[in-house]
C-alpha cells in the first residue's frame, strides 16, 4: 500500500487546510503543498479539535506517515499500549462510535502545541 511522507501541515487564514507532501514511495522524494480539500470541510464544518482527530486516524491508518507530532503520538500509543493494530483497524472500520473514542484516546499522546494557534 503506498503512503504519502507528510513533512507540515498547517491552516491558512480562510480556515484552508494545506498539506505538505510526497509520495512515500518515489525517490527522490519532491514534496508539494496544496490544500486538503475533505480536512478543510471538515475544519470548517467541526472545528480544530475534529480536524486534529482526522489526521490522526489518517496517521493511524499508516495513508500518512512522518515523525513529526501525530506521527510520535500514534507511535507512542501503539508502543506503551502494545497495540494489536490490525484489529483496531477492523474494530474502526465497523464501527464509527468506537473509532471516535478511540481517536479521541490517540488525542492523549499528542504534544502540545508550542505556537500560537489563529482565532478561526
Amino acid at each position: 500500500m503506498s503512503h504519502e511522507i507528510i513533512k507540515n501541515i498547517f491552516v491558512i487564514a480562510d480556515r484552508c487546510v494545506i498539506v505538505c507532501h510526497a509520495p512515500g514511495n518515489i525517490q527522490p522524494q519532491i514534496f508539494h503543498e496544496e490544500e486538503y480539500e475533505p480536512l478543510t470541510e471538515l475544519l470548517r464544518k467541526e472545528g480544530y479539535e475534529r480536524l486534529e482527530e482526522e489526521i490522526l486516524y489518517l496517521f493511524f491508518l499508516r495513508v500518512w506517515q512522518n515523525d513529526l507530532r501525530h506521527g510520535r503520538a500514534v507511535a507512542r500509543a501503539i508502543e506503551q499500549e502494545r497495540m494489536d493494530v490490525y484489529e483496531l483497524w477492523k474494530r474502526c472500520d465497523r464501527d464509527v462510535s468506537f473509532r471516535r473514542e478511540f481517536i479521541r484516546h490517540l488525542a492523549t499522546y499528542l504534544e502540545p502545541l508550542t505556537v500560537e494557534l489563529p482565532n478561526l
